[in-house]
């Protein structure tokens, strides 16, 4: 599969909406609670909200014939944001491709580690790519939910410091 991956940009927006919505109302329905799903949908059309995104956020869209199939996205803390692809491209390396570009974000702007709150079924995605589990908490409705990491390495030649006498 030859998809591209880019920066989001307000003209992504409808399509980026589109995939947002269905992802939480249809292909993941199960995985989230109502209130969850509730909070969601009401961001799915509020177009300020993702603009806000875009420019406050590192957000990749990856697209194929002109279609959003994915996404991802993370703040200035390295914090991930949002992981969402159509179910049609899932297991075929879209996420980790999105993932990818986020981890070299992080480390071209010096994050020490990137870190998550996901559900359990997303666990063994993040565990291969090294993520550690961090605590296991609930959420306001009473969801498990899952804090994780990734220390990033980060060396250059001015990260070392040697004293001289």
């Amino acid at each position: 599969m030859n998809f591209s991956i880019k920066r989001a940009t307000i003209d992504d927006l409808v399509l980026l909406q589109r995939l947002f919505y269905n992802t939480i109302v249809h292909d993941r329905s199960y995985t989230y609670s109502k209130s969850e799903i509730d909070y969601w949908v009401k961001h799915a059309s509020d177009k300020a909200y993702w603009q806000h995104k875009f420019i406050h956020s590192y957000f990749f869209v990856a697209t194929l014939n002109k279609e959003i199939i994915g996404f991802i996205s993370m703040d200035d803390t390295g914090m991930i944001e949002y992981v969402f692809i159509n179910s049609m491209y899932r297991k075929q390396g879209v996420a980790l491709q999105l993932y990818n570009y986020i981890e070299q974000t992080a480390i071209k702007n010096g994050m020490e580690r990137i870190r998550g709150s996901v559900h359990l079924n997303s666990m063994p995605f993040f565990e291969n790519l090294g993520f550690r589990l961090i605590k296991e908490y609930q959420n306001e409705d009473n969801d498990t939910k899952y804090m994780i990491e990734k220390p990033l390495r980060i060396y250059s030649e001015t990260s070392v410091k040697i004293e001289r006498k």
